[in-house]
């Protein structure tokens, strides 16, 4: 539970060339993915981190040389003072430490989803406008170099008017997330969401979908079709009961389209041409080429990931520059609002 004292402001401003200290909040298996990122960056002191659970610390956390460890984070965050806080506990007990620590005038990232709820994140990012701070989450697919790049490319012959995310797990027999307490499509499927209204833009107009449980007593796939306000159609196909565990993308713009696969790479083709014009390298470029697969492995054993690092530089680069980052509350919220919209819409 947060402390009940008189909490302190924690507001710095950091304009210079000085470190920008970031703190870490219960940093369980989540955690685990950034801390290769945060470790390495020129622009970063990690300076503690909170364990709520107040029991042992995690073996990378002590292997890291992150000099100060609490088991109260408001304790933390008054006497640290951070420029950035990360928050990787679960998102059924998030609410309350985000909602502090955005009161305290700490600069916030959390894990996906951003909330339980839209009107959770709604009412942080209200909580976050009052006290003039800048939030992020962790919508790192969007910030793929596949992505990014085909969506650059083939904005260079129009706008994009058709996109396709899929996100696709073998999760056979699996139990519920959370024991039920949160479901698939808001706490991991998003990532699809998200990534899909990266591509087309604009803001949602109509959605029609499905939404299924295959051989399961909760909801494992999600169909839907978008409309969004830039003309662009948008497709989302994810379900956890298929063959593997697979992140892929189209985009098309006039004369040109992406196709990839986030881990694997992609390619460009234009002008009814065969041969590709361009091939985009995937996330094994970031990794031992022997470990970077996740299918089938588990994913906290590869190291150093490139989307957390990409999503982590911009995040900090928006602090030096004192500019909401691209994945704020106030955007964040929207990809929630999809989401209901995904539940509410059924065909």
């Amino acid at each position: 539970m947060p402390s009940t004292r008189k909490k302190k402001s924690a507001t710095r401003k950091r304009t210079g060339k000085q470190k920008l200290k970031v703190a870490l909040i219960n940093s369980g298996q989540a955690g685990l993915l950034h801390f290769p990122s945060l470790l390495d960056h020129p622009d970063v002191n990690l300076v503690a981190m909170a364990h709520l659970d107040g029991g042992r610390l995690q073996p990378i956390a002590e292997q890291s040389g992150i000099p100060s460890h609490y088991t109260d984070y408001v304790s933390m965050i008054e006497t640290e003072k951070p420029d950035a806080v990360y928050i990787t506990v679960s998102p059924i007990e998030r609410y309350d430490i985000v909602a502090t620590c955005i009161s305290m005038g700490c600069n916030t990232f959390v894990m996906k989803p951003p909330a339980l709820t839209s009107e959770q994140i709604r009412q942080l990012a209200v909580l976050a406008q009052k006290h003039r701070v800048l939030t992020g989450v962790v919508f790192y697919r969007r910030f793929s170099h596949l992505v990014r790049r085909g969506k650059a490319q083939c904005e260079t012959k129009g706008p994009v008017h058709t996109a396709v995310a899929t996100f696709y797990k073998e999760a056979v027999g699996a139990p519920p997330y959370s024991r039920g307490g949160i479901d698939i499509l808001t706490s991991d499927a998003i990532h699809a969401v998200d990534t899909l209204r990266y591509m087309c833009g604009g803001e949602v107009e109509s959605v029609a979908s499905d939404v299924r449980s295959l051989g399961a007593t909760h909801t494992n796939a999600y169909q839907a079709l978008v409309k969004f306000s830039t003309g662009a159609t948008g497709v989302i196909l994810t379900n956890w009961m298929a063959g593997r565990r697979m992140f892929t993308v189209e985009i098309h713009s006039p004369g040109i389209s992406c196709f990839g696969d986030l881990e694997e790479g992609g390619v460009l083709y234009a002008d009814n041409k065969v041969k590709p014009t361009e091939h985009i390298a995937g996330l094994a470029n970031d990794h031992d080429t022997n470990r970077y697969r996740s299918f089938g492995i588990d994913e906290l054993s590869i190291p150093k990931t490139g989307w957390h690092r990409d999503v982590n530089r911009h995040f900090l680069d928006c602090i030096r520059k004192n500019k909401q980052p691209e994945t704020c509350f106030d955007d964040a919220l929207k990809t929630m609002e999809l989401v209901d919209a995904i539940y509410q819409s059924q065909i």
